[in-house]
């Protein structure tokens, strides 16, 4: 069970530590928890758990191969495809605001992450697993 639920305590803590760095700059909103962006990255982080649980538990097999490619491919997404959706959001906002429309239903300025976000995330995904496991 403890290697089932150590990839999601990567990803929780995460989160945690988003919402009390946005709390320290913006005030407390526990809308922080489920908010995409900003430091560190909770996908990274709960994949990576997941990457490191598995190599504790089956070491370097073709499971970990497979964690590997989602690793690899989640990271892309986050620093790659979720920043170009970030700039298609804002192109949209600034051209709803020139129509004096509004641009509420559009998602947050910040979807993606830059490599710092990422990094604390692959931090935290590396170090948990070896701290709890």
């Amino acid at each position: 069970m403890l290697l089932f639920l150590t990839p999601l305590l990567c990803a929780f803590v995460a989160q945690i530590i988003k919402v009390v760095q946005l709390t320290i700059h913006h005030g407390f909103d526990w809308s922080y928890f489920w908010q995409y962006g900003e430091f560190p990255s909770g996908h990274t982080a709960g994949i990576v758990g997941a990457l490191t649980t598995v190599i504790i538990a089956t070491g370097f097999s073709a499971l970990s191969g497979v964690v590997l490619l989602l690793v690899l491919l989640l990271i892309k997404d986050a620093t790659g495809l979720r920043n170009e959706i970030e700039m298609q959001n804002r192109s949209l906002k600034g051209f709803f605001k020139s129509l004096h429309w509004s641009s509420k239903t559009l998602p947050h300025d910040r979807v993606g992450h830059t490599v710092p976000e990422v990094l604390g995330g692959i931090a935290i995904g590396i170090i948990l697993p070896l701290l709890i496991l």
